[in-house]
């Protein structure tokens, strides 16, 4: 590690990291809401943890966000297991999709008011009206046989889910079978110059990280997120700059078991100043590689 350290602290401290242009909300009180109603006995941090890890595996750079933190320079907006969505963190995001941004809320999100109550006007409180949407119900759908399709694939759903009334013009992921057949799980509504999207319920199951993850891709794409890598899972890559506006990635294999990483460009070892060539490059077990580009 002294080696390490060495050998990278200068690289370091010359450089910031990169700005992320997805941006997930991470929130200590709906911690504390969950341990205060834990439905079926949910665990806050394991939902967001498996949650981001298919931002990892997909390679999207992201940071994690408090609620108050400014929206500026992101595109892509996540608010999953957030059940009480505050007035100002609404306006802040409702501004940011208003200017352009794409605002994906869910799962088990916006359900609660600030006292832990059931909204009056409506499951979701203004948030339906904003996106010109319907909650008809919110329950555990899981063990209904619900099956849920969207973007070419689909998955059974489960935990406590939000199913909105079926509306050709928002609803981007339908139901099948259960008790709430024909009806909508994703809907997508255009605000201003940019997208609310909600997620009333979560894929479970190898098909559901595949039809997450394909969400997660597609909205990616959509407002064209431009810093990703294409990287095997257990080695991370963290992209950073210099003040010339140079970028850099940081590459790290964690798990010990190597893996590889597609560079886009011809690149410079930052520490033995050799070319590395586009491609794919092989990073063996806790290998730790600087690549300027």
């Amino acid at each position: 590690m002294e080696e390490m350290k060495k050998q990278i602290e200068p690289f370091i401290t010359t450089t910031k990291p990169q700005q992320a242009e997805v941006a997930i909300t991470y929130s200590d009180q709906a911690k504390a809401f969950f341990q205060t109603e834990p439905l079926q006995q949910m665990d806050f941090r394991a939902l967001v943890t498996n949650f981001y890890n298919h931002f990892v595996s997909l390679g999207v750079h992201r940071d994690v966000i408090p609620e108050k933190v400014s929206l500026e320079g992101y595109k892509l907006l996540f608010t999953p297991f957030l059940p009480y969505i505050s007035d100002d963190y609404r306006k802040q995001a409702v501004d940011f999709v208003k200017n352009g941004g794409t605002w994906i809320i869910g799962p088990l999100s916006g359900g609660r008011t600030k006292e832990h109550t059931i909204h009056t006007i409506a499951a979701l409180g203004v948030l339906e009206e904003i996106a010109e949407v319907e909650a008809l119900y919110t329950y555990p759908i899981d063990g209904t046989g619900s099956i849920g399709h969207a973007f070419g694939e689909s998955a059974p759903l489960g935990l406590w889910s939000t199913v909105f009334e079926y509306d050709e013009e928002t609803a981007v992921g339908t139901i099948e079978g259960g008790n709430s057949n024909g009806k909508a799980f994703i809907t997508e509504s255009k605000v201003g110059k940019g997208k609310i999207v909600h997620l009333g319920s979560l894929p479970v199951g190898e098909e559901g990280d595949s039809l997450l993850k394909t969400v997660i891709d597609h909205y990616a794409t959509d407002v064209r997120i431009t810093v990703r890598t294409d990287v095997t899972s257990g080695t991370v890559v963290a992209p950073r700059i210099a003040d010339d506006g140079k970028q850099s990635w940081v590459i790290i294999n964690m798990d010990g078991q190597g893996g590889r990483v597609t560079i886009p460009t011809v690149a410079i070892d930052a520490l033995t100043k050799e070319k590395v060539p586009e491609g794919r490059l092989e990073i063996g077990a806790y290998e730790y590689r600087v690549l300027s580009f």
